[in-house]
């Protein structure tokens, strides 16, 4: 291997260390994946604000975890308007996690 190489190899290999290159690209799919899971988390936010929670916040949770995309998180005013909020998110929602 000429020198050339061998430093534009090295250029290479640090360029990815220090993330300027991204060694993985996301593919479409991937894309389309979370933008899907975000456009659920906004469906999940107006549930609750049509339910009257409180404080309906979305957590990107992309760069931090490798299982989970979006969690939403809020605020009920008592067991009740929870358990309301609840029934209402997993009527509503399209996916359905079977437990």
């Amino acid at each position: 291997m000429s020198q050339r190489k061998a430093i534009r190899k090295k250029k290479a290999v640090l360029d990815i260390v220090l993330n300027k290159i991204d060694p993985f690209p996301p593919t479409s799919s991937h894309a389309t994946l979370e933008r899907d899971n975000l456009r659920l988390a906004q469906r999940c936010k107006t549930i609750i604000l049509e339910k009257k929670g409180l404080d309906p916040l979305i957590l990107d949770l992309r760069q931090i975890s490798s299982f989970v995309d979006f969690f939403v998180v809020c605020t009920a005013t008592s067991e009740p308007h929870l358990k309301a909020l609840a029934f209402e998110l997993e009527e509503k929602n399209p996916r359905r996690i079977s437990s």
